[in-house]
């Protein structure tokens, strides 16, 4: 098969720092590294121009724990148009279905008008709500950077407030939930794990002894070991996110996933994809609020 120009410069890019498969007829491209730590966030922002030169978007940037490994997930832009095709084809199916349906009964006709203005309501407060708190996450983190800097030196958390643009929309379905969960999970375990391990004389037998696997199990030591009455909730909360996060189609439905549905009050499957969305988005930021107190 022969690639174009632009996607030889992105697949040529992708090679230099990680192991890539490619499916046939360029379904998907797949990209791994147990060196992700070395990579900077400018390289990742060449590979996702490039990417889009190419035709393709990213779809993850997620390091699994258990294997230490950061999988890249490329697909093309083409089969995403397809799918919001497809979506407003059986729109207009839907549409004229009912246009050239019999005519229903005035009193009838007004309900559904109401059952209507009532579901766009219900999403607009929905879509508010998830702003704000958005809103006050990006801001949260940015005094935690500061607020952790007057107190240590370093500023624990690195800048990835473009990624909190993906938080964003409402979750209809689990695959929704899927997608931000993992976002959400990413921007816990953007931490500048070399300044730490620096500042807090992280050796690699203490990260063995101690088990410092992970931007939680960090945090959770530097708490424990200077602010030894910290609110454990602040751990909590980072960790049933996490568990949120082993859902398929990236891992197959846990124990722990469920059981952390079961702790929020929520059914299983849950029906309200956004409900739990939105608890999560709040557990994130009651976590990020107390640590500003914390160390301000």
């Amino acid at each position: 098969m022969e690639l174009d120009l632009a996607l030889r410069k992105f697949i040529g890019k992708l090679v230099e720092s990680f192991d890539v498969y490619i499916s046939k007829d360029l379904e998907e491209i797949i990209a791994e590294t147990e060196d992700y730590e070395d990579i900077h966030d400018s390289y990742i922002k060449e590979l996702v121009e490039l990417a889009k030169d190419a035709g393709f978007e990213m779809e993850s940037l997620i390091p699994d724990e258990d294997t230490d490994i950061l999988p890249l997930r490329f697909i093309p832009r083409m089969s995403m148009l397809e799918e919001q095709k497809e979506r407003e084809r059986e729109y207009e199916q839907v549409k004229t279905k009912i246009q050239t349906s019999l005519p229903i009964e005035i009193e009838q006709q007004k309900l559904i008008e109401d059952e209507n203005r009532k579901e766009i309501e219900k999403i607009r407060e929905q879509e508010k709500e998830l702003i704000e708190l958005i809103n006050e996450i990006c801001e949260g983190r940015r005094w935690l950077r500061n607020n952790f800097h007057s107190k240590f030196g370093i500023k624990f958390l690195r800048e990835s407030e473009s990624s909190i643009m993906d938080l964003m929309g409402i979750c209809e379905n689990k695959n929704d939930f899927t997608i931000r969960i993992l976002t959400l999970a990413y921007l816990i375990d953007d931490i500048d794990y070399k300044e730490i391990k620096e500042k807090f004389e992280l050796s690699i037998e203490l990260i063995k002894k101690q088990g410092l696997v992970g931007s939680i199990n960090i945090l959770e030591f530097i708490l424990q070991n200077h602010f030894p009455n910290y609110d454990r909730k602040i751990i909590k909360n980072l960790r049933d996110i996490r568990k949120l996060r082993k859902k398929y189609p990236i891992h197959p439905d846990t124990p722990e996933f469920v059981g952390t549905l079961k702790d929020w009050k929520f059914s299983t499957p849950p029906t309200d994809w956004n409900a739990v969305w939105s608890l999560a988005l709040k557990k994130y930021l009651e976590s990020i609020r107390v640590l500003n107190r914390l160390f301000s």
